[in-house]
């Protein structure tokens, strides 16, 4: 056998020559050894070999692989749009936010977030949350008209395609913008930019049929208080309903109650509402946007 002799030093201080096999050899010889220590290296070797084959990888390397998570978390990742996280001109546009001279009024601000506490209720409501209201605005109106671009340019990229595709495309991105924003907007943004999109398609579908009158267009795609395409499929007429997002609810974050314990028995209940309420509120937004209609 292919061994090397190494020297083990015992824990009386005494030091031994010890042959050490390579693992092909401890693997070729351990499964032919016909012994208690054979039956438990058996069960070692085939428990690390399954263990591989379903992981994919040993302890080893899952440790080299957390350690490579760990140093690519130290590298700095360039954002293309918006403000990006953790910059330096995150806490840089907090310093717009007005500050109080001569009052009882303190203001704690780290990076980009803050707190803001005053000696009496009646300081926070007439003063502090008309400002941070009238603070929060601009930057609500910024992502609205962001939001508004992102639709403007699309529709422009996508003309000439057909309408069930346009509508594909819409949907991901009017959802996606709807479900993030419906617990810090209000009902009256929805239904201003449910008012843009629909004047926004009704521009792509004239530049789509210029020679269709207004009647026609309208029974095309804006009817049944929906805009839909048809497209006939092999399995039969798909319809593509287009994301209303005038119709998602508005539900704003309820806090958590201070004294709320879930590894306690007795908020149980208090939580299992807390999870109902989020199922029952997914169930309420969600829209089919495509459905089929047999021939």
């Amino acid at each position: 056998m292919n061994s090397e002799i190494l020297i083990y030093q015992n824990p009386d201080g005494k030091n031994y020559p010890t042959n050490h096999y390579n693992l092909d050899v401890i693997i070729s010889v351990g499964y032919r050894v016909k012994s208690v220590k054979g039956t438990q290296f058996h069960l070692w070797a085939t428990h690390r070999l399954k263990e591989y084959i379903i992981k994919g990888f040993t302890l080893n390397e899952l440790q080299n692989r957390i350690r490579e998570i760990r140093l690519s978390e130290k590298r700095l990742f360039p954002t293309k749009k918006g403000t990006p996280q953790g910059g330096s001109i995150s806490p840089l546009i907090m310093k717009k936010f007005p500050r109080w001279k001569r009052q009882k009024v303190n203001f704690i601000r780290y990076a980009d977030d803050f707190v803001i506490t005053a000696i009496d209720k009646e300081t926070i409501i007439k003063d502090i949350i008309p400002m941070v209201k009238e603070f929060l605005a601009e930057r609500g109106k910024e992502a609205v008209q962001s939001f508004k671009d992102k639709l403007k340019k699309l529709f422009r990229k996508h003309r000439g395609i057909p309408a069930h595709a346009l509508i594909r495309i819409l949907n991901p991105v009017i959802r996606g913008w709807s479900n993030y924003h419906k617990g810090i907007c209000s009902k009256d943004t929805f239904g201003k930019l449910e008012h843009f999109i629909y004047w926004q398609l009704k521009r792509w579908a004239k530049h789509q049929h210029g020679n269709k009158n207004r009647r026609w267009i309208y029974h095309r795609y804006f009817h049944d208080n929906h805009v839909t395409d048809k497209r006939i499929t092999k399995k039969g007429i798909e319809i593509n309903r287009l994301f209303r997002i005038g119709y998602v609810p508005i539900q704003y974050h309820v806090k958590v109650k201070a004294k709320a314990n879930p590894f306690l028995y007795e908020y149980d209940n208090y939580f299992d509402r807390r999870t109902k309420l989020r199922e029952e509120l997914v169930i309420e937004c969600k829209q089919i946007t495509t459905f089929m209609i047999n021939k």
